[in-house]
């Protein structure tokens, strides 16, 4: 909260203002409404901005130095290929791809499946969704100029439904908690 301080973005984190009981719900309550309103609207450029100011005062390394400590890097991705997982591309910056312009939604699904290729050594296919959603036609439109399919999140879900494979690009992926409470 003090990071959004002294910006129109603080008077999201007021619940009588603004409702999020039905949004992020595999995350820690205490964090569900801050992480909602960092995530979903503030530009990526600001949030960069926030970032590194927290890095900062923290005496952090920076964010690429904890990206590469704390996440996923070539060498995993390949073992997890070699097991037989498919490895979906997941965007290049993770914006918020439902309020993003047509030509940044290409650019980001060109550039995650041009760079994961380059690790894996194989096509990419399928693309998931940073933080799920509803997405414009014309959005999943450009999405599937790059890839064969899509799969989606939505953390409200409870259950599958009735036609998850309607639109191949708005596959329905159920959060981990149904299955691991």
């Amino acid at each position: 909260p003090a990071v959004l301080a002294g910006t129109p973005y603080a008077d999201l984190l007021d619940p009588s203002r603004f409702a999020i009981h039905d949004r992020k719900l595999g995350e820690p309550l205490e964090l569900r409404r801050i992480k909602y309103v960092f995530n979903h609207f503030p530009s990526r450029a600001f949030k960069r901005d926030c970032l590194a100011g927290i890095f900062g005062r923290y005496g952090l390394p920076s964010e690429s130095a904890a990206v590469s400590k704390w996440l996923m890097g070539p060498r995993e991705l390949i073992r997890l290929q070699m097991a037989g997982m498919e490895v979906a591309s997941h965007s290049h910056t993770h914006p918020l791809m439902s309020v993003c312009g047509l030509d940044e939604v290409a650019e980001e699904a060109e550039t995650s499946k041009r760079k994961l290729e380059a690790v894996l050594g194989r096509e990419v296919e399928t693309f998931a969704w940073p933080f799920g959603g509803d997405f414009r036609y014309e959005t999943r439109r450009v999405v599937a100029d790059f890839y064969r399919s899509a799969w989606n999140f939505r953390s409200g879900w409870k259950e599958m439904p009735p036609h998850p494979y309607l639109d191949w690009f708005d596959i329905a992926r159920l959060p981990e908690a149904v299955f691991n409470p």
